[in-house]
């Protein structure tokens, strides 16, 4: 980092040239105050200045780079400036080497090095254009206004006693001054204008249409504000007292009705299977059927005791014949050949009887069973349907008047 070291009083300390003009290598040691090379012209005078200027800016106004490097035949198409500056508070060394190429059959110079020292610590440097802002801050100056205040050629002295009216302004900074009073003007005229519009207009009519217009809207926001303002009060009022035991009683109350609506749902939805099972369509039929199963399960009741009886029956001639058979058997055993004869026929009479019977017990004992079955299934029925009812009346005292399912309405009888 380069820090602003004083500049306005620079002194010069020391000059190494190599291969510069018309110097193969020389070195001039500056004294404090005033500094005066003599000599004939065409010595190397001016080179002296040039080669100040060429190694604080890297260029002599009005001078190509390459005609700068000596033509010596030890120089070796090479140059080499270095230049030592006291400054109020410190000093920097500043050095250039560079050398001559040929490309395309065109000479040319090309920058080798750069270095920068500043009170005796190397400075990091990006190139010749990052050392020339390093100089003019160190300096203070820039290359323009170091040639316009302190670097003058041979023969232009008067260049400096009457400058030219532009070099005036430069150094004054009056250029500057002019640029911005143009660009403020610029800014004004833009400013004056306005899409177009002039400001001035656009500034009455914004006064007389649009600020009333403006202000009544604040005017109505401020009231919609207060509402809002009364509407937050009392939600606050509101949520004060939820925060105490009523609020909880509502909310247990809630979850009642909750539960209770999701009974009558579940209740609702069973009634309507039932309903579908038992190809009615509202409460009333289902009764009507409810009422005709109990008929038919004390119908098949009283069957299946007459069956039983008949059962009975059935199996107390059984019980006989089968005694009467097995006396015959017995008879059989002992009796004589015409005795035996009419036993056989008493025998083949009992056994037809006997077979009679038991078919007739086969088919009381399908019979029976068929009437259980039934029986079975409408016990079922009837205590779902007992159990819908209890659930009706239940939904009857707890307050509910129409049925949820048909929509009839539910009374006591």
């Amino acid at each position: 980092m380069v820090e602003d070291t004083g500049g306005g009083n620079m002194i010069l300390e020391r000059l190494k040239l190599a291969g510069f003009e018309g110097y193969k290598h020389v070195e001039v040691e500056f004294s404090p105050g005033l500094n005066l090379i003599t000599g004939r012209n065409s010595t190397g005078k001016t080179t002296l200045l040039d080669a100040v200027l060429f190694a604080l800016y890297g260029e002599v106004p009005g001078v190509e780079k390459r005609m700068l490097v000596s033509r010596l035949a030890t120089a070796n198409n090479r140059l080499s400036v270095g230049l030592s500056v006291k400054l109020p508070n410190g000093r920097f060394e500043v050095w250039r080497t560079g050398v001559l190429y040929r490309k395309g059959g065109k000479e040319n110079f090309r920058t080798e090095k750069t270095l920068l020292f500043v009170n005796e610590k190397a400075v990091p440097l990006a190139g010749e254009e990052d050392l020339r802002r390093k100089v003019s801050k160190l300096l203070g100056i820039g290359l323009k206004k170091f040639i316009n205040l302190i670097y003058v050629r041979q023969g232009e002295l008067t260049s400096i006693l009457k400058p030219r009216k532009e070099d005036m302004d430069f150094i004054l900074d009056i250029n500057v001054l002019r640029e911005v009073a143009e660009q403020l003007d610029e800014v004004r005229r833009i400013l004056e204008k306005y899409e177009g519009r002039d400001v001035k207009t656009l500034v009455v009519t914004y006064r007389e249409h649009e600020l009333p217009r403006i202000e009544g809207y604040i005017a109505s926001l401020n009231r919609q504000i207060a509402i809002l303002e009364k509407e937050v009060t009392r939600l606050q009022e509101v949520l004060e007292k939820a925060r105490s035991d009523d609020l909880k009683k509502l909310l247990l109350l809630i979850e009642k009705r909750d539960s209770y609506t999701t009974e009558i749902s579940e209740s609702r939805n069973r009634l309507q299977g039932i309903l579908d099972g038992s190809n009615a369509s509202n409460l009333q039929e289902l009764r009507s059927l409810l009422d005709k199963a109990e008929r038919d399960v004390k119908t098949c009741f009283k069957n299946v005791m007459e069956l039983n009886k008949r059962k009975r029956k059935v199996q107390d001639l059984f019980d006989a014949e089968n005694r009467r058979l097995n006396e015959a058997e017995a008879n059989l055993k002992t009796a004589s050949a015409s005795t035996m004869e009419e036993l056989e026929t008493l025998l083949g009479e009992t056994r037809d009887l006997l077979g009679k019977l038991q078919s007739e017990v086969v088919d009381t004992e399908e019979e029976y069973a068929d009437i259980l079955e039934a029986r079975s299934s409408l016990a079922g029925k009837i205590s779902s349907l007992r159990d819908e009812v209890k659930n009706h009346k239940r939904l009857l005292e707890e307050g509910v008047a129409e049925c949820p399912t048909c929509g009839q309405k539910i009374s006591p009888d």
